[in-house]
């Protein structure tokens, strides 16, 4: 069953596990978009087209895109990109399929949570998807970097219900 695969399936938007013609695909799994934004723009930009092959395609879970919200990036473009994220999941909902949220990091909490944190369903985010980033040294060894990723998973055990 499906559930069977939900600890050992992983595929992302990039590298999925079809054939050349994608036609055969393993049986559930969850699918993820931790890659650059220009593997899944497709999804916002004809919509219907993509969540009807997402739909038979018949993942255990989809976990919502992270289209890129970059803390040197004007709030305006940020914005769009949750916006865009957050739209996409909500019409895939629709369709029946099952959405992991994300959890993206922030050096801000206080300026950023109600934007970024506060537009995900209060007290029903129990699992979320958050991507952590160690390609070299600059953030393992940052400690601020370690201290945003703290603060993020304390806000949403403490307002939106992570476990």
């Amino acid at each position: 069953s499906n559930s069977e695969l939900l600890d050992t399936f992983w595929y992302c938007e990039s590298s999925r596990p079809f054939d050349s013609d994608n036609h055969s695909k393993p049986v559930g799994g969850l699918l993820g978009f931790y890659c650059e934004d220009k593997h899944f723009e497709k999804f916002y930009k004809k919509p219907s087209m993509w969540a009807e092959r997402l739909v038979e395609e018949d993942w255990f879970a989809v976990v919502e895109p992270d289209y890129s919200t970059y803390s040197d990036w004007p709030h305006a473009k940020r914005l769009w990109s949750v916006y865009r994220s957050r739209w996409v999941c909500r019409y895939w909902q629709e369709l029946g399929i099952k959405i992991i949220p994300i959890l993206r990091r922030t050096n801000n909490i206080r300026e950023d949570a109600p934007w970024l944190y506060n537009t995900l369903p209060a007290d029903k985010c129990s699992i979320m998807a958050m991507q952590l980033r160690m390609g070299g040294v600059k953030n393992r060894d940052d400690p601020d970097y370690w201290k945003s990723i703290r603060k993020s998973l304390h806000y949403a055990r403490d307002n939106l219900g992570l476990k």
